[in-house]
């Protein structure tokens, strides 16, 4: 099951808290653990392969939220296992989309521009 929320801020203002930005993109240099790819194509196949490796890693039954960048008014929040249900619908809009966790420990990131970016906050959780 996906739930949405309502976009208040709240969700963007704890990614903020937990990751720093540089622009809409996270300073991943400065996440602990980061992993980054590049999707030449944006045929998503990459970006499938790594959400699911992950999942399988961190638990597919991982509670998470997904955000992007604004062209969504809304917060989505489901297992990671969910997410990959429906993971061709959600990363077919163009934006920068991000999948953290529940706690803002982690985030996952797919960008317009094919590049996937994986990493652990270092600031407090949120």
């Amino acid at each position: 099951m996906i739930s949405v929320f309502q976009s208040d801020g709240r969700f963007v203002q704890r990614l903020e808290r937990a990751f720093q930005f540089e622009g809409s993109k996270i300073r991943w240099d400065l996440a602990r653990g980061h992993i980054s790819l590049t999707e030449d194509e944006l045929n998503y196949g990459t970006f499938r392969r790594f959400f699911n490796d992950l999942g399988r890693e961190l638990g597919h039954d991982m509670a998470a939220f997904y955000l992007n960048d604004n062209l969504v008014q809304c917060a989505l929040g489901a297992s990671l296992f969910a997410f990959e249900r429906h993971l061709g619908e959600i990363i077919s809009i163009p934006a920068h989309h991000y999948f953290v966790a529940k706690d803002f420990k982690w985030c996952m990131a797919y960008t317009i521009e094919g590049d996937i970016d994986f990493g652990w906050s270092v600031r407090e959780s949120s």
